[in-house]
């Protein structure tokens, strides 16, 4: 099967993993599968090429597919907002490649946490953490033609930035967000500032209603090597945050 042809396939097969009808062998053959270190770097020479070759259409139906799934938790109507980065999770198991049957092909799995829900939920989250950065990458390399093959070096990725954490943010948010980030002259020590953003943005609909307070933790410490610990909530609206709401409602009218 070809890359294309294997996206699609991978994109397809993610859109229903209801948790409570998902074997963990189902999972195992997911990961073994559709190897996900092969949409992981956007500037692999191979990975570009392929999407920039690909017919409209399939780029469409992969991307439609991976938003769907990323959107839906792949099918699932769970709050995953109690795990972070930090719960691990892990799986053993040995293999016979000779059935046809996936429920027979693995045996002797073992798996962390031993709870088998606790175990699914953990690794969905990763999985659409995973998802999201794959699709990310997608967009980066399809929706800048002219600038497909990125300087590494120099890591020049300007005029991509409105498509970059599509996963977070609804339509501009990520140039709103980071327009405040700036203004506010973000650092660890000004955790009030962020907790504004983050419930000023969600109420005016520019991050998803699924993204938790654990999920833009994560989010923060990944993409700004910041650590945060704690988000709380604030009423964006409170007069402790009227100067905040100024200079929102700033950036938004541009």
């Amino acid at each position: 099967m070809d890359f294309i042809n294997h996206l699609l396939s991978f994109s397809s097969k993610i859109i229903s993993l209801e948790l409570d009808k998902t074997s963990v062998n189902k999972i195992i053959w997911l990961q073994e599968t559709y190897c996900q270190e092969d949409y992981l770097d956007p500037y692999c020479d191979s990975f570009q090429i392929n999407l920039i070759n690909a017919k409209d259409t399939m780029l469409v139906r992969i991307i439609n597919n991976f938003d769907e799934a990323i959107k839906s938790k792949c099918g699932n109507d769970l709050d995953l907002s109690e795990y972070s980065d930090k719960d691990e999770w892990s799986y053993q198991y040995n293999s016979d490649h000779k059935q046809q049957s996936i429920n027979k092909r693995y045996k002797d799995i073992e798996f962390t946490p031993e709870d088998e829900k606790e175990f699914k939920k953990i690794w969905l989250r990763n999985y659409i953490k995973v998802l999201s950065q794959i699709l990310s990458n997608i967009r980066t390399v399809t929706n800048n033609p002219k600038q497909v093959s990125i300087d590494k070096s120099k890591n020049d990725i300007t005029n991509v930035k409105k498509e970059l954490h599509t996963n977070i943010f609804k339509k501009n948010g990520f140039e709103i967000w980071e327009s405040m980030f700036k203004k506010f002259n973000i650092t660890k020590t000004k955790r009030t500032d962020i907790d504004f953003m983050f419930e000023v943005m969600k109420y005016n609909d520019f991050i998803y209603k699924n993204i938790g307070y654990n999920d833009i933790e994560d989010w923060i410490n990944e993409v700004y090597e910041i650590s945060f610990d704690k988000i709380k909530f604030t009423n964006h609206i409170a007069k402790s945050n009227a100067k905040r709401l100024i200079i929102f409602n700033d950036i938004i009218s541009r």
